[in-house]
């Protein structure tokens, strides 16, 4: 039970991890830009 729960936070974490880099990605071409 608690492994999955481990494991789901994992996940989520992972997801969040790549949103945010993909976000701050997006911000560091918009500053180049200008």
């Amino acid at each position: 039970m608690s492994y999955l729960a481990v494991a789901g936070t994992d996940k989520d974490i992972e997801m969040i991890t790549a949103a945010t880099s993909l976000h701050h990605i997006g911000l560091m071409k918009a500053i180049y830009a200008h």
